[in-house]
């Protein structure tokens, strides 16, 4: 902050909160709220961080925010990651390792190949007794959360919502990897895909729809497991955010179908959160996979 940075006593200051009074007033009359939704609303945190990165977002031109942080450079050798995550997830790269000796070239439209671990070696090891794909989901979620928990600063909005009610994997996802995992017989799975540039701009709504023939989203547990094998990517408050159209998210308190996203504060931890499917801001991409030929 410059000794000349507007205040909000400054005019220009005035009339933003003068906007947003009247916004909030004009949406907080209309609902009806009861006495008992008006004190849960009081009681949430999200306002003051979403007006943060409001701001945040919106202090520079557009185009400022269509980059990737300059501390990541693509993706690492496949070979690396998966030793990574094997050792992070306690998984075996044998067979992973043997497969990626043949991958092609990355389809058209993807940034290379990145290992995530595969939901399935993960409840095997870790909650056998789960047999449901998406309670199996969720726990494979926390499981990697806690993981990038011990890593960096991490902060989840929403840990009461990853629970099956309120989160699980788009059939078209459920499909594509079914397809990799039929082809592949590691612990540790392995996916083209793009981290959001290409997306940059959309709502989650408007990129599925733009997707090519194979391509898919990808879900939290997919970005949360590169984020461990790439924290480049997510290195300061100023880069591209990430929506993961890979899931369909209900907030317990509003049944409006959102998505799983990831952004940086300005304090440099990743934050994990449910956003709005529908809206399209310019400085979120949605991250997508493509399965190998």
């Amino acid at each position: 902050m410059t000794e000349t940075s507007v205040k909000i006593c400054d005019p220009i200051g005035r009339k933003f909160m003068t906007a947003l009074t009247n916004v909030a007033k004009e949406a907080y009359d209309e609902a009806g709220l009861s006495e008992e939704e008006a004190r849960r609303l009081n009681s949430k945190p999200e306002l003051a961080s979403d007006i943060r990165l409001f701001i945040s977002i919106n202090r520079r031109a557009p185009e400022a925010f269509r980059e990737y942080p300059k501390e990541y450079g693509g993706p690492r050798p496949i070979e690396e990651q998966i030793l990574m995550l094997a050792e992070i997830c306690q998984l075996d790269p044998g067979q992973s390792l043997e497969f990626a000796k043949g991958l092609p070239k990355p389809p058209i439209g993807s940034e290379g190949w990145f290992a995530v671990p595969s939901e399935v070696a993960l409840a095997c090891r870790f909650h056998w007794r789960v047999k449901n794909q998406v309670e199996r989901h969720c726990q494979a979620v926390r499981f990697i959360h806690e993981k990038i928990g011990a890593s960096r600063p991490f902060f989840v909005e929403c840990p009461g919502n990853i629970h099956p009610a309120c989160l699980y994997v788009h059939v078209r996802t459920v499909e594509a990897m079914e397809r990799i995992a039929k082809q592949q017989k590691g612990d540790i799975l392995i996916i083209a895909a793009q981290l959001g540039k290409e997306h940059a701009g959309c709502s989650a709504d408007d990129a599925f729809k733009a997707f090519k023939a194979e391509e898919f989203g990808l879900t939290s547990f997919d970005v949360g497991s590169i984020a461990l094998t790439h924290p480049g990517r997510f290195a300061y408050e100023y880069g591209l955010h990430v929506l993961c159209p890979g899931e369909e998210a209900f907030d317990s308190d509003y049944p409006n179908k959102k998505v799983t996203s990831y952004h940086v504060d300005r304090d440099k931890a990743l934050v994990f959160k449910f956003a709005c499917r529908s809206v399209a801001n310019p400085f979120w991409g949605t991250v997508t996979g493509f399965p190998p030929q």
